[in-house]
């Protein structure tokens, strides 16, 4: 259920002691577990809360990179092996959750901090290059290590686009939930750029569709859409 407070809502669990249940595939009743709406449950990888909160996904991600680098420095592999598992295995550890969440950029740095000072070392670069190099791809002169607050923003634009225009179910879904944060900021449906700019995304519920307009307008990132009605 929710509360209101200065006209903000929160998740809480409901009052009073009350079971749910419903039908397996073998017909018999089971009882539905209980769980806080700050409670990340883990859905393939994805750990999604119903308040929204990315407490229980950031503490599994940065696990996942300590355990790497744990691995890695506790083992003997030379300078060319550790670049490779560096590009090879981690980042789609990492990736993998990152479509479908909300992460913050310090959250991100949080995560990839134990690479940053452990594992860069190990390839024979320095723990202090500059985020702009480590991110950088290889072609370009940089180190090609996942950035995975860009990853996050580029693979939901690719997500978003994509899914609408095939008019997909999700596409579908992302279509009313485009309309809803337009109505929230108080401006028409379609969306425009320049009424983006003006700041008033800042002023809606954190939801996945404003993480994808707060990406893309803080990167100068145009996307030329019209909701299309029959």
């Amino acid at each position: 259920t929710f509360q209101y407070i200065a006209g903000q809502w929160k998740a809480v669990s409901p009052q009073g002691d009350f079971k749910l249940w419903l039908k397996n595939e073998s017909k018999k009743r089971v009882e539905i577990d209980k769980i806080h709406p700050s409670h990340g449950i883990n859905m393939l990888g994805v750990h999604i809360a119903p308040d929204g909160n990315n407490k229980d996904q950031v503490k599994a991600l940065r696990l996942k990179v300590e355990t790497w680098v744990n691995n890695v420095c506790s083992s003997r592999a030379n300078m060319e092996e550790v670049w490779t598992a560096l590009h090879r295995t981690i980042p789609f550890s990492v990736c993998y959750p990152l479509p479908a969440v909300t992460l913050k950029p310090e959250e991100c740095r949080y995560i990839m901090a134990p690479i940053t000072k452990y594992g860069l070392p190990l390839t024979g670069i320095a723990s202090t290059t500059p985020t702009a190099v480590k991110a950088g791809s290889i072609e370009m002169g940089g180190l090609g290590v996942i950035d995975p607050y860009v990853f996050m923003g580029t693979s939901q634009i690719e997500n978003f686009v994509s899914n609408t225009w095939r008019k997909s179910p999700t596409g579908m879904l992302q279509e009313i939930t485009l309309e809803d944060f337009a109505l929230e900021m108080g401006v028409s449906t379609p969306w425009t750029t320049e009424k983006l700019q003006q700041g008033m995304v800042y002023a809606t519920t954190h939801s996945w569709i404003r993480q994808v307009v707060q990406f893309t307008t803080s990167n100068a990132i145009s996307i030329d859409y019209q909701l299309q009605h029959e």
